[in-house]
């Protein structure tokens, strides 16, 4: 109770560490100036359903309409989550990418905006209007109040449209993708704190939230804001190395695990030395108790409901076969005989007969004393037979 109790400490601790440390990042956890916790505040308001990502993009909820990410991330994305955030925009989501930092070139493993290249560009604060006024993202806006030392430069084949550009070059592109959408955006300024009242940036961004909630429909009525990568929640890992799980774990996560192990061999090692060397267990397997059968005969025999002690015993033992063959709730009896004989290579076991008559039972057919005893004492071995055990 008391290793929980520091484990839960822990977890505490590591989540409040997590919050604070996102201050001087663009997290809509952050009331500072390159926080983002007024769109946060401001899409709640005006009636949007807004949550916080605070896993990896495989993570994301197919019930998110908008996934807001607003560099610069201190978790970079890796390439194990490029696939599963394009299937999610593919079935209807929008992606809002608002870049900043680093010149880069179009990079031929992300599947989603690799195909546009970053240049650099003089710093210095522009108003550019849109290029497409009819646009819904674009709907009520005169200018927006744009700081970047960014522009960018779509591949000729990418088929982006250009919402936004100034002298310098382009500063905001839309592409559809699937049935989704990808609005990439080089701007500092638009969703911080300081920006959002600048110009109509606060009005562009309503416009891409209610776009992208009305275009995916009413179960994706949900704007997400990216925060796993602004350092929020634990870090996952990539598939195939547990060196890479363990890396990924927090300090005092990985102290506290060593700790137990420890702590662990201590009380093996001790008991060992006490009694006797440690030796495997027996497998116990649960079989039905030897009378189950015919103290169920007597009671429904004393009611006089013979047809209701097969019906109960052969439910029972469906239920019990689905279990041990790892079938669905679900499937017929035929199914159930082919599986049973697949597994226990058995054509000859009399299942299917004790399935065939179980069935005219159940559909009406009347049934003796005598047969009854005796289909339900067949029943019972078959299970003993082929280990066919209850289920709690």
């Amino acid at each position: 109770m008391l290793a929980l109790s520091f484990l839960a400490g822990i977890y505490l601790c590591e989540t409040v560490s997590q919050q604070v440390d996102t201050r001087d990042q663009p997290s809509t956890l952050a009331d500072s100036r390159p926080g983002a916790a007024a769109l946060y505040t401001l899409l709640y308001k005006m009636g949007f359903h807004v949550e916080r990502l605070s896993g990896p993009w495989s993570e994301l909820n197919p019930g998110s309409g908008v996934l807001v990410v607003l560099e610069p991330l201190s978790r970079h994305p890796t390439e194990y989550e490029i696939a599963p955030l394009r299937k999610w925009i593919e079935q209807g989501g929008t992606l809002m990418f608002v870049c900043t930092g680093q010149p880069q070139q179009e990079d031929p493993r992300d599947s989603i905006s690799g195909d546009v290249r970053l240049d650099p560009a003089q710093n210095g604060l522009s108003h550019p209007t849109p290029d497409h006024p009819n646009l819904p993202y674009c709907g009520g806006i005169k200018s927006l109040c744009v700081s970047s030392p960014l522009r960018m430069t779509p591949s000729p084949s990418s088929h982006y449209q250009v919402l936004f550009r100034d002298d310098q070059g382009i500063i905001a592109i839309h592409k559809p993708l699937g049935r989704g959408h990808v609005i990439l955006m080089c701007d500092d300024l638009i969703a911080t704190n300081r920006g959002i009242a600048q110009d109509d940036n606060a009005v562009f961004l309503v416009n891409v939230a209610a776009a992208g909630t009305t275009a995916a429909g009413p179960g994706l009525a949900r704007v997400t804001f990216d925060e796993y990568h602004h350092g929020v929640g634990f870090e996952s890992y990539t598939p195939g190395s547990i060196s890479v799980l363990i890396q990924h774990m927090p300090r005092l996560l990985k102290w506290t695990l060593l700790d137990l192990f420890a702590f662990l061999l201590v009380i093996v090692y001790s008991g060992n030395l006490r009694r006797a060397p440690l030796s495997i267990a027996a497998d116990l397997r649960r079989h039905p108790p030897r009378d189950y059968v015919r103290s169920m005969a007597r009671l429904y025999r004393r009611a006089g409901s013979r047809d209701l002690v097969i019906r109960t015993l052969y439910d029972r033992l469906l239920r019990d076969l689905r279990h041990a063959l790892k079938l669905a709730p679900e499937s017929k009896p035929p199914k159930i005989i082919s599986a049973f004989n697949e597994t226990f290579d058995a054509n000859n076991t009399g299942l299917k007969s004790i399935v065939v008559r179980c069935d005219q039972i159940v559909a009406g057919s009347t049934i003796t004393e005598l047969e009854m005893l005796a289909l339900a004492e067949t029943i019972d071995k078959l299970r003993r037979d082929f280990g066919i055990v209850g289920t709690q």
